[in-house]
């Protein structure tokens, strides 16, 4: 929040500053616990649905059935928009190869979502 007071963007490059946070937003459960609203770098309204969790969701041996079957639930919602909506994990930190390594997966899921063939591509993965 003070990042977004300041006027500073906290969400990476593809991202403007943050216009709105709400918390605990059921229809995005569950990733509710918070959402943030900021532009895309296109200038679009985007909402980012984000889990807070305080252990790590994400190992080098995947991810937990529950994580899984929860991103499938809330992009299954209807304030899921494909192309307007994100998810977050807000977790400890990974370890450094398992940072580099969903780094590299989430680089090419956005590319591969830039050709429709994103939903593919995570099915395949999750």
């Amino acid at each position: 929040m003070a990042e977004m007071l300041a006027g500073q963007p906290s969400l990476g490059n593809d991202y403007g500053v943050v216009t709105r946070i709400e918390r605990q937003a059921n229809d995005w459960e569950p990733f509710g616990d918070i959402v943030v609203t900021a532009p895309t770098d296109s200038g679009e309204s985007c909402k980012i649905g984000g889990s807070v969790k305080s252990n790590r969701q994400i190992s080098a041996n995947g991810v937990t059935a529950e994580f899984c079957a929860g991103i499938w639930t809330a992009m299954d919602k209807e304030a899921f928009a494909p192309g307007r909506s994100a998810l977050a994990l807000y977790s400890a930190p990974l370890s450094a190869d398992v940072s580099d390594q969903l780094n590299a997966l989430c680089h090419q899921a956005r590319e591969l979502e830039k050709t429709g063939t994103h939903a593919l591509f995570a099915k395949g993965i999750f």
